[in-house]
Formats: C-alpha cells, structure tokens, sequence
C-alpha cells in the first residue's frame, strides 16, 4: 500500500532541493519566488479537501480510490515534464520567430509559461497525494496504524534519498544532448519511479479484499456534517500541524538557497549566476540527502521506540510487543512529536550563529529526527481516531461493515491546514525578502521566523497533551 509514497517523495525532493534554483535561473527573484512556491499550499488548501470528498462520493467497490490514485500519478507525470521544459519551450519558440520577440518579451512569456505549468503541477499533485494516504489509512485496524504509518514515513524517506542521491549528481552531463537540463533529467527519471511506484501499490490495493466497500447512501451528501461530527482531537492536530508548517515551509523552500548565499558570500560573488545555483542545488541535494538518510533511520525504529519508552513510563520491567502488533501508547508517541518539535525550533533559531559550508550540512541533516516524526505521528494518531470511530459505528450498527466514511474528506482538511500555514509562511517570506534586500539575510531571518513558529507549535503540542493522550 505504501510504495506510492516512495515515488512521490522522490519528485518532492527534486523540486524542493532544484525547485528555487530554477525558478531564479528563469528570471525570479527572492521575494517572488516565495509567491511562487504558495501556489502549491493554495492548491492543497483548496482542491485537496474537494478532491477527498469526491473520492469519497465515488468509493464504490470496483476501487475508486484507487483510480484517483493512478489519474493523479498520469497528470503529475505530464504537468512536471511541461514544468521542468517550460523554459526550453519558450526558447524554441522565440528561436522560430527569430527577431520577433524582444529579449524581455522572452523572459516575461518564460515566466508565465513557468507559472502556467507550476500550477498545473501542484492541482494534478493533490488528487494523487490524498488517495495515497487515504488508501493506507482505511486498509488497516486501528492495531496496526502504529506500524503502516511507520512504514509510509519509512517509504517517504527512502523517496527522499533517491531523489536527493539523484539531485547531487550532474545527470546532463551523462545522458543524450536532447535532454538539456539537468533539472529535466531529474523530473524524467523522478516521472519513471514515481509511475512504477504507483502501479505496485495499485496492484496491493486492488487485490485486497476490505478494499471492496461501497459507500451507503446516508452518508454521501453528509459534507457538513461531517466536518461538524469530527473529534476535538482531530482539531488539535490540525492546530499543530498548522503553527509546525509555518515553520517546515521555509526551511524545506530555502535550505538549497541557505547553501547557495554562503558560497556567494564566501568567494565574494556579486550575484547568484546560474553555474553558483547549479552547484548548490547539488550540494543542497546532499545535503537533503543526509536529511532522508536520518530520517529513514529513525522511522526503522517507531514501533521498538514507542514500546521501549511506553514500558519506561509505566515502569514495567516486561515490555510485551512486536514489530506486526506494537502496542500503541499515543502518551509516549506525543512525547517523541514534542522532543522532536522542541528541536528543530532551537536548531533554526541559531541558523545565523552557523559560519561554515559544512555546520549548515550537518543543521540540514539533524532535521531529518523532526521531518522522521513529522511523516509519522500525526498520520498515526488521525488513523487511530478514525478507526476507533468507525469502531464504535460499527458496535452502534449504524455502519454495517463499510470502511472509515469521509476518509477522503478527512486526508483532504489535514492538508489543508498545513497547505493554508504554508501560504502565510510564503506570505511572511516575502515580507522579509522585502525588507531584507539581501538575499542571504533574507533566507536567515525566514529561517529564524521559522524556528519561532516551531516553538508556538511545540507549545500548543503541551497545552493539548492532555487530550490527545487519550485517543
């Protein structure tokens, strides 16, 4: 169920560590990149909620869900190809009508070609990120949500070194002259894994027979009532999602900048040329690299982890788990979120105290601990409230034995609140590229604000303790 993840993640990964470098090779700047890169919070903000709750209108038992899935892996394969070409198509189209086009009518159709296509991207991506978390979700009892959730954060980070491991090598170099970037190359390849990836979980999810479910018909048209039914839980998740990824957007937008006006600074650049933010988009993608690696180390141990530390807080001497049924103790899982929180805050919070190439390298990895909790926690605890309540419809019989009703509804407002944060960090970003004209300080002081906002995330984590350790 969970290798779709795997692809998605590595296409993440190239935009994410060559997404800014090539958006400032086609002529943006600092502040208008951040603008930019809010077209996809705003995209997951408003169609990811509709695209789940279509979903779950359309979750009948020849495997909807599941084609959402395949049509969102096929329009994300096209959007990205046109995306990553969007310059080139523009150059061969000035180059047919030579002298036709003035060399800044060029670079203002390159722009928005740019942006047609980046928008284009970031809607296909929502369709195909809500069915591959929803059908991961609502495949499995609420027993084993500790450990599918473990293994889709596991399946992201391997994504994320593939795809940094492929981002830090000059592929251009080592493939046909037709292919004329390196960041196309990249997209290409990104494209290949992502369909196989994708075709593999099809072929699990169809195959699995409590996939098979229809949805009745009482609870099709329930789209209100059913945002009004959720859990206080479900709420406070949001809310630390929310203050959490005012603080992952500009660290995850930026860090390959971050690298890129330290070399500047360091040789005395006077600008970012194109070969500078080549170079740091590779070294940004070791560096994420690193990242991924940490990460998926730490999500090889959630299940061992949270029964080890559940055993230390009931002190018992005799720690009965395994690897299939781990027991789930949300109080020592909440504990690992806040620690991993409290981190990155403090981490990014010092962001202007590191002077040298190799401190930021080392910043960027440690994160992955946080990013590894991040994938990981509030899935789990979303799965765990969704399955005890479709537990307790069943007991009730007002259910039958359909699967989590508004699964789609329920992955979709998750997003949303994270994507709406994301928008206002892109906000907040441009604000300080605006008064901080220097890009690189720029990059630090949005860094810093990010730290801050993990801070009122790893607060509002405490104040809630008390009710999300019951779920």
């Amino acid at each position: 169920f969970t290798s779709s993840t795997c692809g998605l993640q590595i296409l993440w990964s190239i935009l994410l560590s060559h997404g800014t470098p090539f958006l400032i090779s086609v002529g943006f700047d600092g502040a208008s990149t951040a603008i930019v890169w809010s077209i996809a919070p705003i995209c997951g903000a408003l169609v990811q909620p509709w695209f789940g709750a279509l979903s779950d209108r359309c979750h009948r038992h020849n495997g909807q869900r599941c084609s959402f899935m395949i049509r969102g892996c096929v329009t994300t394969s096209i959007s990205l190809i046109g995306f990553s070409t969007s310059r080139t198509q523009v150059e061969l189209l000035a180059h047919h009508f030579a002298g036709t086009y003035s060399d800044s009518t060029v670079g203002a159709y390159t722009k928005v070609n740019c942006l047609t296509w980046f928008f284009l991207l970031n809607v296909a991506i929502q369709q195909f990120q809500m069915a591959s978390r929803a059908v991961i979700i609502e495949n499995n009892k609420v027993f084993d949500q500790l450990t599918v959730n473990a293994w889709a954060s596991r399946m992201q980070s391997l994504g994320g070194i593939l795809g940094f491991l492929l981002g830090s090598i000059p592929l251009s170099q080592n493939l046909p002259s037709n292919v004329t970037t390196n960041f196309t190359a990249l997209c290409l390849l990104g494209i290949v894994v992502l369909v196989m990836s994708t075709m593999i979980s099809a072929y699990f999810i169809m195959g699995n027979s409590d996939a098979d479910s229809e949805t009745s018909s009482e609870n099709v048209g329930g789209f209100v009532n059913e945002i009004a039914a959720m859990p206080r839980q479900f709420w406070q998740i949001l809310t630390i999602q929310f203050f959490a990824w005012l603080e992952w957007f500009p660290f995850r937008t930026y860090y390959t900048s971050w690298l890129a006006g330290y070399m500047v600074y360091s040789t005395n650049t006077a600008d970012f040329e194109v070969d500078i933010q080549d170079y740091a988009a590779r070294l940004g993608s070791i560096a994420g690299l690193y990242f991924s690696m940490v990460a998926f180390t730490v999500n090889c141990f959630p299940p061992l982890i949270i029964t080890f530390l559940d055993g230390a807080l009931k002190s018992k001497a005799n720690i009965s788990a395994s690897w299939e049924h781990p027991k789930t103790s949300t109080k020592a899982m909440l504990l690992v979120w806040l620690a991993s929180y409290l981190y990155s805050a403090f981490a990014l919070l010092l962001a202007g105290m590191i002077s040298s190439q190799t401190g930021i390298v080392l910043l960027v990895s440690s994160l992955g601990i946080s990013w590894a909790v991040t994938l990981w926690v509030p899935f789990c605890l979303i799965g765990i409230l969704q399955s005890r309540k479709e537990a307790t419809r069943f007991n009730n019989g007002v259910a039958g034995n359909n699967r989590p009703q508004q699964l789609g509804l329920v992955v979709g407002l998750h997003n949303a609140a994270i994507s709406i944060s994301q928008v206002l960090s892109a906000i907040v970003c441009s604000v300080i590229f605006t008064i901080w004209s220097d890009t690189r300080e720029g990059i630090l002081m949005a860094l810093i604000a990010g730290g801050c906002w993990k801070l009122v995330a790893s607060f509002a984590l405490w104040i809630f303790f008390a009710d999300l350790q019951v779920i």
